[in-house]
């Protein structure tokens, strides 16, 4: 291979975007009520740990009416006012482009969801406004250089699709 082939090569591979990771929760999915597990969880390569220490805090919905995402899983905390806070697995900084989120009981209720971002410019806060529908909403983020993102809510929610 000549130099100008490798280096047209190196440069196409360089250019070419990197194909995005959608954290689906989808293995958790399960015929019963709830599947619950302890205080943290990790899928494809970010950690999502209860914020208030418990043991056992984060569950997903079985199949039924309050499952936001039929046929798949979605991630809450089992107590409203707890945050969930995202990390990248083992630290460092991350990518994220999108997120979906629905209420609590995947009701018509709408409500919000505040959400603290922490990057390696600082440190941000503000609000996903749930309309009154169910199922899941998505939020385009784009946001780079991402250390955590903590999403709280007093009415509680469901997290899923988380895309970086």
């Amino acid at each position: 291979m000549g130099p100008r082939i490798f280096l047209a090569l190196a440069a196409a591979a360089l250019a070419a975007p990197s194909a995005a990771t959608i954290v689906t929760f989808d293995s958790q999915a399960n015929p019963g009520f709830i599947a619950q597990y302890g205080p943290s969880y990790q899928e494809a390569d970010l950690t999502f740990t209860i914020g208030n220490g418990s043991d056992v805090g984060l569950f997903s919905w079985g199949a039924n009416q309050f499952n936001a995402n039929p046929g798949g899983a979605t991630i809450a905390s089992v107590t409203a006012n707890t945050g969930i806070i995202v990390t990248a697995t083992g630290g460092g900084i991350f990518t994220l482009n999108a997120i979906d989120l629905a209420s609590g009981f995947n009701d018509r209720h709408g409500g919000s969801v505040s959400y603290v971002l922490a990057t390696t410019a600082g440190t941000s806060s503000g609000t996903f406004t749930l309309a009154h529908t169910a199922g899941l909403q998505t939020f385009r983020l784009d946001w780079t250089d991402v250390l955590s993102l903590t999403l709280q809510s007093a009415s509680g929610y469901q997290l899923d699709n988380v895309t970086r």
